[in-house]
Order: structure tokens, then C-alpha cells, then sequence
């Protein structure tokens, strides 16, 4: 930081809040304040900002005599504990649960309160240089099937999303990814609580939505509930006074602002921009994959006709690593499956 500030274009205001209008306040002296003049625009990075547990207080009870740590706590624990209950079904929960037993903590030692089932987005078939035909497998999925179910398990078929429980079908797509073997090692939790939602913790015991659940009385309690990544609905992504980050790729953040940081260099209008990139919700539901995955298609098309060439060589994109005669065979399909999702659409209207 020492050298950014250096260089004379860079102020850094550490552990201050931005008030709106351009006025910053020192966190530790509410006294300090700056004022930044926005001479072109902002960019807010703020409007889908993660949130984390060890910033969110969970949103149930929690004892005085309860130990309840956040995920990111796990790692400087000096105790040993003779149990630990993850409480949250998503990917903060199976990473606190994979740490757990990649350092040696049994698994009948764990108890893990999951209210529902999500689809994973297999990590296997994303990697450079293979990611591109997953991709398609999505938007074909997506702009051939009738329903969501129908789509998972087509994808599910192809390698492209797992799920821990083979006998029920989720409810949930949030993007979580993750491995064949993690999958193995989630499955290895036999004490699952499938009662709702945790309304309180105590010692020795767990109130639910419906019901309560028993645990040793000194167990450790890891909350992984914080909602990291909400979906805030959409707004558009240039205006006059902002730059407001949003994904133009399902659940794919930091490629997003890469396009987007391209168009605010291009000679363009805020309407030409605008109307290169629709923003996308980050999903909840199943029901949300269709249209996530198709408006991300129709994004790649309409942007790869601005700007071809820098997409290819963006390392960031997906088909960056595919060899050439892959890629451009690729972007004909996707081109294709677009125009029949389109026309299945307007077909549907009628």
C-alpha cells in the first residue's frame, strides 16, 4: 500500500466507512471525515457485497455458556473439542467441515445441521482448457429441457453438478462447487439434522424449526449461516453517476468486472453499454439456473461481437485456454443454442 500511495494516485483510508455523497469517516475517530469529489463516476463494488459470519451475527439464540466460533476461527483454535456442530447447508459450511476432517477430526465427531439440499457445480470439469464444454452442456441443458429438474439431472448425467444426497432432489442452486472426493467426504457425516432452520443454541442441545436435537453438552458450535452471496435483484450497470459491479456471467464475479471495465474504456454510450451486458441475479433456486445461464449466453454473444478478440485473450474467460479450432467450434454452438432458446421463448408466448 506504502508504494501506491507513493506514486501520488492513491489515498488510502483504512478502517473507515463510506457515508454516501463522497464523505468518509475514520471508523476509530468519528471526528476524521474526507471528502472525495467524484470527478467522472464512482464504481460501487458495494451492491452485492459478501457477507461473512465473522461479521454477521447469526440469527438465532446462542447461550452465554455455548462456544460459537465463525469458520475462519477454526484456525486458531488451541482446545481440543470432543465434538463440533456446523450449523448451514452451503459452501462455508463444507469447507469448515472438510477442515475438519482433513485434520483428523472423526467424523461421527461432527453434527451438522443442513435444512435443505443444494446442486454443486463440479469443480472437475471447470478447469482451464476443458471448462468450455461444460459451459455448453449448462446452456444446452438450460435451452432444451422444460424443467429444472429435468436440467440438473441431465447435468448431473454429464459430470457438470453433483449432489450429496443421490435419493432426494435439491431445492437449491447457489453455485457452491465442489469435488468428487469432497462429495465423498461430506457423505461421510452421519449426523445430519434435517429439522428446519436453528432458532437457538444451548448446551447439550439444539432448538429447530421442528423439532430439537441432542449433542454433547461441551461441543464447539461453528455458525457458517451468513447469507454470503445474496441476490439484490439487478439495476443498471453504467449510469450517470456510478458504476454499479454486477455479474454478466452466472456466479462468475471477477470475469464480470473484467467485461465491465472494458466497456467503460470503449467509445460508447451508457446505452450502448447497457445494452451489451444484462446484469445477473446471483441464484437461489433451482428454477434460477435457466435463466441465469441463458442471459449469460446471450451476454458472450453480444459482447464477443464488440469486442472478439480481447475476449478470446481475456484470461479470465472460460475459453481462453481452449485451443483455438475448440473455441471457435464452441461459439458456433453457443451461437446456436442462443437463437433456439430464443426462438423456444417466443414460442412460449404465443
Amino acid at each position: 500500500m506504502q508504494k501506491f500511495v507513493a506514486t501520488g494516485r492513491v489515498h488510502f483510508l483504512p478502517m473507515s466507512n463510506h457515508e454516501g455523497g463522497g464523505v468518509v469517516t475514520s471508523i476509530l475517530n468519528p471526528d476524521r471525515q474526507t471528502q472525495i469529489t467524484v470527478r467522472r463516476r464512482l464504481v460501487d463494488a458495494t451492491y452485492l457485497e459478501a457477507k461473512v459470519p465473522s461479521v454477521i451475527k447469526p440469527r438465532y439464540d446462542v447461550d452465554a455458556d455455548v462456544e460459537l466460533i465463525p469458520p475462519n476461527g477454526l484456525s486458531g483454535l488451541r482446545d481440543a473439542h470432543r465434538h463440533h456442530v456446523v450449523v448451514g447447508a452451503g459452501k462455508t459450511a463444507f469447507d469448515a467441515i472438510l477442515f475438519l476432517l482433513d485434520r483428523g477430526v472423526p467424523a461421527d465427531a461432527i453434527t451438522w445441521v443442513m435444512p435443505h439440499d443444494a446442486w454443486l457445480w463440479a469443480r472437475e470439469p471447470m478447469q482451464p482448457g476443458i471448462a468450455l464444454a461444460a459451459i455448453l452442456r449448462m446452456v444446452r441443458a438450460s435451452a432444451e429441457l422444460d424443467t429444472p429438474d429435468e436440467i440438473f439431472l441431465s447435468l448431473e448425467r454429464q459430470g457438470v453438478v453433483h449432489r450429496l444426497d443421490p435419493d432426494s432432489l435439491p431445492t437449491k442452486w447457489r453455485c457452491a462447487s465442489v469435488s468428487l472426493d469432497e462429495v465423498v467426504k461430506l457423505r461421510s457425516i452421519g449426523d445430519l439434522v434435517r429439522k428446519g432452520r436453528v432458532t437457538a443454541v444451548a448446551p447439550g442441545r439444539l432448538v429447530l424449526e421442528r423439532g430439537e436435537h441432542a449433542v454433547p453438552a461441551d461441543s464447539l458450535f461453528i455458525d457458517c449461516t451468513a447469507n454470503g452471496l445474496t441476490s439484490s435483484g439487478t439495476k443498471p450497470i453504467f449510469s450517470a453517476e456510478a458504476i454499479t459491479l454486477q455479474s454478466a456471467f452466472m456466479c462468475q464475479q471477477t470475469f464480470s468486472a473484467s467485461l465491465i471495465g472494458r466497456l467503460e474504456a470503449a467509445r460508447m454510450t451508457d446505452v450502448e453499454r447497457n445494452a451489451v451486458l444484462t446484469p445477473i441475479p446471483h441464484p437461489e433456486l433451482k428454477e434460477h439456473l435457466a435463466a441465469c445461464m441463458l442471459t449469460s449466453a446471450d451476454n458472450m454473444v453480444r459482447y464477443s461481437r464488440r469486442f472478439p478478440w480481447w475476449l478470446r485473450r481475456n484470461r479470465l474467460f472460460f475459453g481462453h485456454h481452449e485451443a483455438t479450432h475448440r473455441f471457435l467450434a464452441g461459439f458456433v454452438t453457443l451461437l446456436r443454442l442462443q437463437r433456439h432458446a430464443a426462438h423456444r421463448a417466443e414460442e412460449n408466448v404465443r
